[in-house]
């Protein structure tokens, strides 16, 4: 007999094709479960890009100074566990599948949640039945109508702010900020990342409209390696790329907003958890001959992110991409921004409805002027890859998180990729 896991598992797909925006159904099922939401304090990330980086590093210098996390980001690279996090460490089948029977048999109506709000629902009531000292969550789309804001954050983010989910968002960048904005909350601070002048200006104007508290980081210096922001000198990350400096420096000022509402960490605890942070899937090297770096950049600003890291680091050399993407991004505007690293094409499909098929890299190919092999395998088209690649060129597998997903699944089948530590 299917477990509730294994249903509940199997109906991913939807979590794209089901979604539909709006609080009132989760908190009314919240409700009925007690509201597990609001028995620990909460840090809300929303952004475009560099949430997820930005929730990692919180997480992880508070875990260093001794605090429970829970913490969920989205999407997963290759198991639904890696969503939601306790001390550093996925939550257990057992846990997920003892909270779905539990909310059967308390016949919660879960049923007209969407897939994204049972997902979340479920982080709650685990990270409740954990004792959790405080949860890092990171928004899954948006922010104003994403099932994370139900909580009241004693501080939340914005880490950045382009171009994406414009079917959804908005095709305006001040749509897109006014749906971000949803996540300030009356008299809290909130955080702003980098960002154009006039969209911070814009969300500075709401903050006051709304009570809020900006609070605007000032740039970082040095590298990954070693960086000094604030009062903290020749601290090191453990994510590669400078872009996440930016990040960095969010993550510091929503930890200090933490501090002052009674989360202690010091010094020590920062230089530590921004040392040990990890990422997966984002410019993430697997050692080799060719070396591989799967990085699940997808949108105008993250792969210009990608693309200035690479020419940083192989100057001299252009890579093999193995590029796949989702129908619904610029796939051209990113082929252009590609354009820059002289590459190698190998061009692919990702095993999703939602992905660009091999007719439209096709037409994109012939479009942009670039001669690329097209495959509809990620596994044919990695393989392919190696062969047009000399064991000093990096392979980068790029433009969907998906794609990462599967072709470091396959690579870890093999053992080529440790455990993060």
């Amino acid at each position: 007999m299917e477990s509730r896991l294994q249903t509940f598992l199997q109906s991913s797909p939807s979590e794209y094709t089901g979604m539909k925006f709006g609080l009132d159904r989760i908190r009314r099922v919240l409700e009925r479960l007690g509201n597990p939401e609001r028995r620990y304090p909460s840090a809300l990330i929303a952004g475009t890009n560099g949430k997820g980086s930005t929730a990692r590093m919180v997480d992880s210098v508070l875990r260093e100074a001794g605090n429970k996390t829970g913490l969920y980001t989205s999407p997963h690279l290759e198991r639904f566990n890696e969503r939601i996090l306790i001390g550093g460490r996925e939550v257990s089948d057992e846990s997920l599948e003892a909270v779905l029977q539990d909310f059967q048999r308390e016949s919660l109506p879960i049923e007209d949640l969407t897939w994204f709000e049972k997902a979340t629902l479920l982080a709650f009531e685990i990270f409740r039945r954990e004792k959790i000292d405080i949860a890092v969550l990171e928004v899954g789309l948006g922010g104003r109508l994403d099932a994370t804001n139900v909580v009241d954050p004693p501080v939340s983010a914005i880490t950045s702010i382009s171009r994406d989910h414009v079917e959804v968002l908005g095709n305006s960048l001040f749509d897109i900020a006014r749906e971000k904005a949803g996540v300030m909350r009356l008299g809290r601070p909130i955080v702003l990342g980098p960002m154009k002048t006039e969209l911070r200006d814009f969300l500075q104007k709401a903050c006051r409209m709304g009570g809020a508290e900006p609070v605007t980081p000032s740039a970082p210096l040095g590298t990954p390696e070693d960086f000094e922001y604030d009062c903290f000198a020749h601290l090191q990350l453990g994510l590669e790329g400078a872009h996440q400096l930016r990040n960095a420096a969010v993550a510091v000022e929503i930890l200090k907003a933490l501090r002052a509402q009674g989360i202690a960490w010091n010094e020590e605890h920062l230089r530590r958890g921004f040392r040990q942070v990890r990422n997966p899937g984002r410019l993430e090297w697997v050692e080799g001959a060719p070396p591989i770096l799967l990085d699940g950049a997808h949108n105008e600003e993250s792969l210009a992110a990608t693309v200035d890291y690479l020419g940083k680091k192989f100057p001299q050399t252009g890579p093999t991409l193995v590029l796949g993407m989702m129908a619904d991004k610029d796939s051209r505007a990113a082929v252009q921004i590609l354009k820059q690293l002289q590459p190698k094409w190998v061009l692919t499909e990702v095993s999703s409805p939602r992905s660009l098929k091999m007719f439209e890299w096709r037409r994109i190919c012939e479009q942009e002027k670039i001669d690329g092999d097209i495959l509809a395998s990620p596994e044919a088209a990695l393989s392919r890859a190696r062969e047009l690649t000399s064991a000093d060129r990096p392979i980068v597998v790029t433009g969907s998180l998906y794609l990462v997903g599967e072709i470091r699944r396959r690579l870890g089948a093999s053992g080529a990729i440790p455990e993060a530590s």
